[in-house]
């Protein structure tokens, strides 16, 4: 009797059948024993059993490769039972020799799901949009620097000066001299002069020859023109002189703005000491200490010896014959004519 395997496939999760006693049942169980191990190992080796065959089949994993034999018991006539015989037939599953790898646990279940929705829902997506305003204040700063003007410390060199020649007389009442003759004369030298009040050798006597800033001249027909700035020593009045006794022969003066263009009407005052008369003139200023103010002095001699009278009188009430100090040439002497 020969086996089938799709036969034995059920027998592989059911409990043995029942057999006859007897050495023919004896036979039968080794062969249904056989080959429900042979099923149950095949059945542990496909994808599509279910987790219960996999507990229960449970077989540590291992590589087989089955040959399946199973008795073939017959019957010969009584008296041949002596020749009873056994023989085994080779029988391989699905025709061939199989490999299978057992491998124990869980065994996937492929079966397809089919899951039916019960219910529909809606989804509302809300977009908030969040606009950010930054409230800003520009802020200008603006530094303001005061910046006070410092005084500048003016040094006091004397007052730049000219040298003419010219042929006026003194000695004549009506000589007719004119200060604005010297300003197309030619200048014989120049340089500069600290002192204003000066005079020939031994006045009124002597000579008529001059010395003047190391130059040696003779000065009876001589003339200065000397332009700059007066430098106020301290704060207060200050007078400035001429007297007609000692002026020889004509003292001209000129301040303020009036000292630029120096002509013949704008004089601050007019000593002279000539054929026409002796006139001598004074002229005061108010300053503060430091102030400088314009000033031109021109002094000429009209024949013989000569003087040039200027006195300076302080806010302290003194008399100064020499003025050394309180002079200052222009930075640019063309801003006098």
């Amino acid at each position: 009797m020969r086996y089938s395997p799709l036969l034995l496939l059920p027998l592989a999760v059911s409990a043995a059948p029942q057999v006859k006693r007897g050495n023919a049942n004896a036979a039968i169980n080794s062969l249904f024993c056989a080959l429900n191990k042979d099923v149950i190992t095949l059945l542990k080796a496909q994808t599509t059993a279910t987790s219960y065959c996999s507990s229960y089949l449970s077989i540590a994993t291992q590589t087989l490769y089955f040959y399946h034999y199973y008795s073939h018991s017959f019957e010969r006539p009584r008296n041949d039972n002596r020749y009873r015989d056994r023989r085994s037939i080779h029988y391989h599953l699905n025709g061939y020799g199989d490999y299978a790898t057992l491998v124990p646990g869980t065994v996937t279940d492929a079966a397809t799901q089919t899951l039916t929705p019960t219910s529909t829902s809606a989804v509302t997506v809300t977009e908030t949009s969040t606009n950010t305003i930054t409230d800003f204040t520009t802020t200008t700063t603006t530094t303001t620097t005061t910046v006070y003007a410092t005084a500048t410390s003016i040094t006091a060199s004397g007052l730049t000066y000219r040298k003419y020649t010219h042929s006026y007389n003194a000695n004549l009442a009506a000589s007719g001299f004119t200060p604005s003759y010297f300003k197309t004369a030619s200048v014989d030298f120049s340089g500069s002069l600290q002192n204003l009040d000066f005079s020939t050798p031994n006045w009124p006597s002597g000579n008529s020859y001059l010395t003047i800033d190391g130059h040696y001249f003779a000065s009876d027909q001589a003339a200065i023109l000397m332009q700059g700035f007066f430098v106020a020593q301290a704060t207060g009045t200050y007078t400035i002189s001429t007297s007609p006794d000692y002026i020889d022969n004509y003292g001209y003066l000129w301040t303020g703005d009036a000292a630029y263009t120096w002509t013949d009407g704008t004089t601050a005052y007019a000593a002279t000491r000539t054929g026409g008369g002796y006139f001598g003139g004074s002229t005061s200023i108010t300053m503060n200490a430091g102030d400088a103010v314009p000033m031109t002095w021109l002094w000429a001699n009209g024949g013989g010896v000569g003087r040039s009278h200027f006195v300076i009188t302080t806010p302290s009430g003194s008399s100064v014959t020499d003025t050394t100090g309180y002079f200052a040439p222009a930075c640019d002497s063309s801003i006098f004519t």
